[in-house]
């Protein structure tokens, strides 16, 4: 048995793509661990390993997905195959003959129905060294979001919020985001020099907002030599809820009956992305949501939530409390620590909008006219 360990889900990523190459067709990988120990992200690594440039996300409710790679990839999640007829129903004993490499989350649920010859991979949370009774360098996070009505700003410290500060009124964030940021640092006894990452959610969102944040940040990380984190506000939205153990349903009012949204498995310290960030109609949603098998609750979040609550009236979903219901940057800078190592220099960080801005759709329109 091997033991490799890894410092960051950079540090897994690349060692996963370093033994795709090694890899044939039909081998099988069966993955062990619980929530939040790095198993999609060591799933990114085979594919781009075998040359795959698809997105990669858990198969939570599909089941499987399907990576465009040589040999071709299939990632499975069993976490709810819960019977050996649930596993048949998948068409898993017809994958292992397709000369594909499977790669399986959730293997604890098959353990009699995996093939001799599988790698089994475990992954397991290291506790962190003693240093001589020295103490590890702290990170300072700074985190912001003007992605919508609400501006805030966060620090992270050690493990730790240490401070954050929060409005949720109708001044433009150009008002109030830069003297909330310096106010912040200020009452934490803090120099912006002396923070060692910045993370920003840049999307989706409102346009004007998305860009004001963006464009503090990127001041800022620019003036301190230091490097960005870029945050799906929606992403974001899903780590208020850590510790609910639910299926968080990130929702932000994106006009005209249409809600900006994607939705999350939350745990008891991890959040797991099950659908990518999209723009969809409040009925698209809740028709998406109907689709969903699931014994754990539904819980909206996010400033289209109650819109979203209030179309539906069914006690399908529930309605995330006032305080942990809107766009906040503490969240942001915890959806920013599992990406340590990962930064990006500031030049690099853009909006995500995921539709264009207003302007530019109506020039469309206008020219689709003439």
């Amino acid at each position: 048995m091997q033991s490799i360990i890894t410092n960051s889900a950079a540090e897994t990523e690349k060692f996963a793509q370093e033994l795709a190459g090694k890899l044939k067709g039909n081998d099988v990988l069966a993955f062990f661990g619980g929530l939040g120990m790095g198993k999609t992200t060591f799933v990114r690594g085979l594919a781009r390993g075998l040359g795959s440039s698809d997105e990669v996300s858990s198969p939570t409710f599909a089941l499987v997905h399907e990576y465009r790679s040589t040999p071709k990839l299939y990632h499975f999640d069993m976490y709810r195959v819960a019977s050996f007829d649930d596993l048949y129903s998948t068409g898993f004993f017809d994958y292992l003959e397709t000369g594909a490499i499977l790669a399986i989350e959730w293997s604890e649920n098959i353990q009699r129905a995996l093939p001799e010859n599988t790698i089994r991979v475990t992954f397991e949370r290291r506790k962190a060294p003693n240093h001589g009774g020295r103490r590890k360098p702290v990170l300072i996070l700074l985190g912001m979001d003007t992605s919508a009505v609400a501006a805030s700003a966060a620090l992270w410290e050690d493990g730790r919020i240490i401070g954050e500060s929060f409005v949720n009124v109708k001044l433009t964030h150009s008002q109030t985001i830069l003297p909330m940021t310096q106010n912040l640092l200020s009452a934490c006894g803090k120099d912006i020099s002396q923070v060692d990452e910045f993370a920003v959610s840049t999307g989706p969102g409102s346009f004007t907002g998305l860009r004001i944040g963006i464009s503090a940040i990127k001041g800022m990380a620019f003036g301190t030599n230091k490097r960005c984190v870029s945050v799906s506000t929606l992403e974001a939205l899903a780590y208020l809820l850590i510790g609910q153990e639910c299926i968080a349903v990130a929702a932000m009012d994106a006009r005209c009956q249409q809600v900006y949204t994607a939705t999350f498995l939350v745990g008891r310290e991890s959040v797991q992305r099950l659908t990518g960030d999209a723009a969809l109609s409040i009925e698209q949603l809740w028709e998406q949501l109907s689709e969903i098998s699931s014994d754990l609750p539904l819980i909206l979040v996010g400033d289209g939530a109650q819109l979203c609550y209030n179309s539906w009236e069914s006690d399908k979903v529930l309605l995330a409390p006032e305080h942990l219901r809107f766009q906040r940057a503490s969240a942001v800078c915890m959806a920013a620590l599992p990406r340590r190592g990962l930064g990006m220099d500031p030049a690099q960080l853009v909006p995500q909008y995921l539709r264009l801005p207003q302007a530019q759709r109506e020039l469309l329109q206008k020219q689709k006219k003439i």
